[in-house]
This record gives structure tokens, C-alpha cells and sequence, in this order.
């Protein structure tokens, strides 16, 4: 067994942290504290206070200067808000989120057959077929459709969205193919957006009869499977790409100023932007900071101790059993110790510990062939009781006695071959 080794006992753990929850408590109030200071000092820090500081920002600038300032103010406001757009799509687009190299998508290939004759005598009659398939493709761009299609698939409140992932090819229309390409983040999404699709063509195929006349929409072939798709990498690059080239403009349009204009510059900003610094976030924020940290170092306090924690962890350090706690039951404690001495035939036995406390003296003077040996380690008195003994018992504190020390009295017993009879809980 390799002595070294530290089990931990997660309930033990747990419970040893708990103990200390007035503290933590306390801890996590101050940061509470904290960061509300720290939210309010934010939400005030970019505004000069009077009209005073404003006006000595001013004072050493021409007009020109403070115009240029204000433009400035004015152009990061807009990117400012391009970036905050931008961002907002690329975490929230369906079509920005998914994987291009290998994307479920679904392509349906439709063919129309409007019946238009060519032959004699009916030749002159006009060939609407183009029409036909224009106001297919309408019905693929109108916001009610989407909206009805994010209802329908689950994604409700997001249509804009649903909409980027359904394509239309027209490159065949002349020749009568319509094909429809359907991007999906799961095959479940994908099937629901493929029939809803599917289900509208029909539906649609009436009422565009009634504009255009008969005609028939056959779906001539249908896919589905992982694809790769180079452009859809390629617009996913370039939406991350924005947000870069903003935060460079933004710095660029800062560093034309210095001093007084770059701090006027920054005021604006602020002020524009009508920036509101939540100080309840700020507060709850600094509550679970303060809470964690606190729990998280009396945590790391516990692992780090070097002291035994458990009788289970005591019990496999020793190799031997417990035989009780003694301020629970000082006599059966001593009738334990008595029972094991008998069994293994010994005539005089040895109670080691590193305290010499009153109820630990107390019992080993009530056991039959007993002596206690406080710190066999230093001690030469109590180095030479030890070896005269045949048997060991340990006496522990749990959370109190260090497990380096109890390895060095473990190694002992075994270079002087004394067995370890067991151990007690003080």
C-alpha cells in the first residue's frame, strides 16, 4: 500500500465546509459589498461630474478640435452598435453555428410542366412557365412563411433565422427545375423543415394554378445526408472576420486623440451610448464570487492539511481497525482493547499518541499490562516503554493528527516489530 496516497472523502469534505457557512456567509455579504461599490464606481467613472470639468475639457480645444471629437464620438457610437448586431448574430444564427464541413442538409428538385405546346396550331400560345416558377420562389421570401415554417419546426421567435437556412437555386428555371436546399443543425429540424416545405409546395400549387393556370410540380428528386459546403465557411469567416475589423476601427478612430480630447472623446461616448452599469449584477455577481471562493479555500485548506480526516482513511493508512471513540465510551473503548489484547496474546501493550490528555491517561490506567507513550518519536522515555511492549494501539485525533507522523510511528513499530493491535479516536 503506498502510505502516501490521500483518499478523500467527499461527505466529509463537504460537511467540514459547512461547518464554517457563518463565515462564508459573511465573506460572500463583503463582496456583495464589493461589487456593488465596484458597479456603481463603473456606472460613474466616464462622466465628468459638472458642467465645470466638461467645460475645462473644452477650453484649450478650437472648435475644429472639438468638432473632430465629436465626429469621432459619433462614428464609434456606429460601429459600436454594428459590433453589438454582429456579435449578437453570430451567436444567436443558426446557419453561423453550424459546421460547414459536414452539415445535415436536405435538396428537394422540383419540375414544373406548365403543358405548353409548340406544335401547330396552338404555337402562338404564350409560354408561362417562368411566372410560374417567380412565384414559387416569392412565396420562399415572404416573412410570414418563415414565421409560420419557425412555428412549425420549434424555433419560434427566431425567423429570420430559419430563413437562412432555406436556399433556392434559380440557375434551371428556364428549363423548368426548381431546387430547394435545406440546412439543419439535427436530422430532427432537418425532416420537420423538409415536409413543412414539401406540405407548402402543394398548398401553393392551387393558388398559383388560379393566377397562371394548370400546371403540374412533380418532386423529381430528394437527398439528404452530410454535406460540405465551402460557402457557407466562407460567410461564416467573414461574419467573425466584422467583428475584428470593428474593434480595429474603434481603436484606430481612439488613438487620433490624446489627453483632454481623448478623454472628452470617451465622455461622449458614454453619454451617447446612454451606457447603464447594472449594479445589481454587480452585486449578485460579488455574492456567488465571494460565496465560491470562500467554500473553494476551505476546501483547498482541507486537502492540503496533511492530517488524517476519516476513521476509514485512519483505518487503511494503519492497516488495522478501529476500536472506538473514547468521549463517547470511555468503557467500551477499554473492554475493545482489553478483548483484542487477549486474542493476540500479548503481555504488555503500548498506547501511543501525541497528546497526553486527562481521559486518554485515565483509561490506559484502568487497562490491565498497559503504559502510554507520548510521542515515541522525540521522546526517549517514551521510546523505551514502546519497545518494552508487545503490542501498539494508536490514539488519534481526527482533523488534529498529522498523517507524516503517523507513518513515521507506523515504520517504527515495523523496524521494531511490534504489531499494531489497533487504533482509538480521541
Amino acid at each position: 500500500m503506498n502510505d502516501n496516497y490521500v483518499e478523500i472523502d467527499l461527505l466529509d469534505l463537504c460537511k467540514t465546509v459547512l461547518k464554517k457557512w457563518k463565515i462564508i456567509i459573511a465573506c460572500a455579504l463583503i463582496c456583495a459589498i464589493l461589487g456593488g461599490a465596484y458597479g456603481a464606481f463603473q456606472s460613474n467613472k466616464a462622466k465628468p461630474e459638472t458642467e465645470e470639468q466638461i467645460k475645462a475639457l473644452t477650453a484649450g480645444m478650437t472648435q475644429e478640435e472639438i468638432d473632430n471629437v465629436k465626429d469621432a464620438a459619433e462614428i464609434i457610437n456606429n460601429y459600436r452598435a454594428m459590433y453589438k448586431t454582429q456579435k449578437e448574430y453570430n451567436e444567436n444564427s443558426i446557419y453561423q453555428n453550424l459546421n460547414p464541413y459536414s452539415v445535415d442538409a436536405l435538396k428537394l428538385s422540383y419540375y414544373i410542366d406548365n403543358h405548353y405546346k409548340v406544335s401547330y396550331p396552338v404555337i402562338e400560345e404564350s409560354n408561362n412557365l417562368i411566372p410560374i416558377i417567380q412565384a414559387y420562389i416569392s412565396s420562399f421570401s415572404e416573412d410570414t412563411f418563415y414565421e409560420d415554417l419557425a412555428k412549425a419546426v420549434g424555433e419560434e421567435g427566431n425567423p429570420t433565422y430559419v430563413k437562412e437556412l432555406v436556399n433556392i437555386n434559380t440557375e434551371e428555371k428556364d428549363s423548368g427545375v426548381l431546387t430547394i436546399t435545406i440546412y439543419a443543425s439535427s436530422d430532427d429540424l432537418l425532416a420537420k423543415m423538409g415536409d413543412y416545405i414539401k406540405a407548402a409546395i402543394i398548398e401553393k400549387q392551387s393558388e398559383i394554378a388560379e393566377v397562371y393556370g394548370d400546371h403540374d410540380i412533380i418532386l423529381a428528386s430528394e437527398s439528404a445526408g452530410k454535406i460540405v459546403d465551402t460557402l457557407m465557411a466562407e460567410a461564416q469567416s467573414k461574419n467573425v472576420e466584422r467583428l475584428t475589423t470593428i474593434t480595429t476601427n474603434i481603436d484606430n478612430e481612439e488613438k487620433l486623440f490624446t489627453g483632454n480630447q481623448l478623454t472628452f472623446l470617451k465622455y461622449l461616448i458614454h453619454e451617447e451610448l446612454d451606457e447603464e452599469v447594472s449594479i445589481p449584477k454587480y452585486v449578485v455577481l460579488g455574492l456567488f464570487v465571494g460565496f465560491f471562493l470562500t467554500a473553494a479555500f476551505y476546501g483547498v485548506k482541507y486537502v492540503l492539511s496533511g492530517t488524517v480526516k476519516t476513521e476509514n482513511e485512519l483505518a487503511t493508512l494503519l492497516g488495522a481497525s478501529s476500536l472506538g471513540e473514547i468521549s463517547k465510551n470511555e468503557e467500551l473503548v477499554a473492554s475493545k482493547i482489553t478483548n483484542v489484547v487477549s486474542v493476540n496474546d500479548c503481555n504488555l501493550i503500548a498506547v501511543i499518541s501525541d497528546s497526553n490528555s486527562d481521559i486518554l491517561q485515565k483509561m490506559v490506567k484502568a487497562l490491565p499490562n498497559a503504559v502510554l507513550a507520548v510521542d515515541i518519536i522525540n521522546n526517549k522515555d517514551s521510546f523505551e516503554e514502546f519497545t518494552k511492549c508487545d503490542g501498539v494501539i494508536f490514539a488519534e485525533n481526527l482533523k488534529r493528527s498529522s498523517r507524516k507522523t503517523i507513518i513515521r510511528k507506523k515504520e517504527m513499530c515495523s523496524f521494531a516489530n511490534k504489531k499494531i493491535l489497533g487504533f482509538i479516536i480521541e
